[in-house]
């Protein structure tokens, strides 16, 4: 989704330089040729020529003549094709650009500032899943950088005010960027620096962002530090560090600090519904590994909850291989549950479902997990403490030992979950206060509902004992819808 995104920003970009250079190069023609207002025509005609689009500009022009010529033009659009939702790609109140003119004999283009007051982009998709953005004669697709000779850009400053930048997605709605302000320096070939405010789905944030030279570093593969600040009304962020191999994005060492003071006023911001949880915390370092990622001192806090350890991600197998050591001293279960059930609910799976619900993603990845939680906080369950290991291999999930504190009880447990079959198979070894109990259960899809079929063994059994933990748990729901019972024998 990131690289997309940034792959529109390039495309239209790219665009907007074309207009830019074009307006550099009519600027030397000026000055060779004189009055400004005669170049009105050929411009309009070059840029239109370069886009594959109608290029207007419906302002005043006008010119500063020196070694450093700057020229503004006012008024400006950028034609869309004619299945876009509005005439205009792009329109630019005044457009403000200022070059170096001797090293335009040596082959080498450089912007000394480049100021857009008031532009306006509105970025779509056709029906045919067409772009707005991607111009006559290019791709929407990525493409080996030219690195022949020609005209070397370098921008020296960066302005944008009272500028919007939206996104019209599939659904209709549109997603905006505004900017008050941005100032960037040295963005391209020297120390840069980021400066902007402004909203983003009329979310107020600031953004402060300094690093090494991002061409620079492209090219040369030098390390680039970096050092990123950004702040909304409910949300803190800071990225320190620094990426060995920019390139690649290898040599990642990147330290990750993200709090706030209400988690579901985020919901604008990623489009996503968010538990009403309270005040929340995150820091972690980032780093790559051979074939992923890991995140190393993670801790985070959501409400009264808290979890820390560390989570690496392996992508270099034939299949996703996660890895955890995680602890908590506190998981308010109760809060965390109900936060949940603020949020839309998943489809259901149909009831004669030939799996049960998750069952397909076991055979998708690998996991190893260690969780160690100290107090579980919940009226609702008695279950009080957990520590487990799990293993997750080519479908196949153990949990060995799984131990946790059941209604003032101890429960010791090993569990296999076999999925790699069409019907998985469920084995269970568990010794809960005074109770024994093995079983052995498989799964098989029906006309109304699943079956559980097998059998489930009690080697030592204190009735009175189990009752109180099975009503400790025993809740007011809604009625079980009708169907078919589980096919059990059970042996006492």
């Amino acid at each position: 989704m990131a690289s997309k995104a940034i792959r529109r920003i390039v495309k239209l970009l790219a665009g907007l330089f074309v207009v830019s250079l074009t307006l550099v190069l009519v600027a030397i023609g000026i000055l060779l040729y004189g009055d400004v207002a005669l170049l009105r025509k050929p411009l309009q005609d070059m840029t239109s020529a370069a886009l594959g689009r109608e290029v207007r500009i419906g302002g005043a022009m006008s010119l500063e003549r020196s070694r450093e010529p700057r020229l503004v033009v006012e008024d400006v659009s950028i034609a869309n094709p004619a299945w876009a939702s509005r005439p205009q790609l792009a329109t630019i109140k005044r457009l403000d650009i200022r070059i170096e003119l001797q090293p335009l004999f040596d082959g080498d283009l450089r912007i000394i500032r480049l100021a857009i007051d008031g532009a306006d982009v509105l970025l779509e998709r056709g029906p045919q899943q067409q772009a707005n953005w991607v111009f006559d004669g290019a791709t929407d697709q990525p493409v080996e950088e030219d690195r022949g000779p020609g005209v070397a850009p370098r921008l020296d400053s960066l302005e944008i005010e009272n500028s919007v930048l939206a996104y019209r997605q599939a659904s209709g709605e549109v997603a905006s960027l505004a900017l008050e302000r941005l100032q960037a320096s040295r963005t391209l070939t020297e120390a840069s620096r980021i400066e902007a405010r402004g909203t983003y789905r009329d979310e107020p944030f600031e953004l402060d962002f300094s690093g090494a030279p991002i061409l620079n570093s492209l090219e040369q593969n030098v390390p680039w530090p970096v050092m990123l600040k950004l702040r909304s009304a409910y949300l803190t962020a800071s990225v320190n560090g620094t990426v060995a191999q920019p390139a690649s994005f290898k040599g990642v060492a990147l330290d990750i600090a993200i709090e706030g003071q209400r988690l579901e006023k985020l919901e604008p911001l990623v489009q996503t519904p968010l538990p009403v949880i309270g005040s929340y915390r995150l820091t972690a370092s980032l780093a790559d590994l051979d074939a992923g990622y890991s995140l190393s001192e993670l801790a985070l806090q959501l409400g009264k909850s808290d979890l820390r350890g560390e989570i690496s991600l392996l992508t270099g197998g034939p299949k996703p291989r996660i890895a955890a050591r995680l602890a908590s001293t506190s998981v308010h279960l109760e809060a965390l549950r109900a936060a949940v059930a603020q949020m839309p609910k998943q489809q259901a799976p149909p009831a004669n479902a030939a799996t049960p619900p998750g069952v397909a993603l076991l055979r998708k990845i690998d996991a190893e997990l260690e969780l160690d939680v100290q107090e579980i906080v919940d009226t609702a369950i008695p279950l009080t403490r957990l520590s487990l290991t799990a293993r997750l291999a080519d479908g196949r999930l153990t949990l060995k030992p799984l131990d946790a504190r059941i209604a003032k009880h101890a429960l010791a447990a090993d569990l296999i979950l076999d999925a790699t079959e069409a019907q998985p198979q469920l084995e269970l070894s568990a010794q809960l206060g005074d109770n024994q109990l093995s079983a052995k259960l498989s799964w098989a899809a029906a006309a109304e509902r699943p079956i559980l079929n097998g059998r489930i063994t009690a080697k030592q059994l204190n009735v009175a004992q189990l009752d109180r933990i099975v009503a400790a748990f025993v809740q007011p729901r809604e009625p079980r819808p009708k169907g078919r019972l589980p096919s059990l024998d059970i042996e006492r």
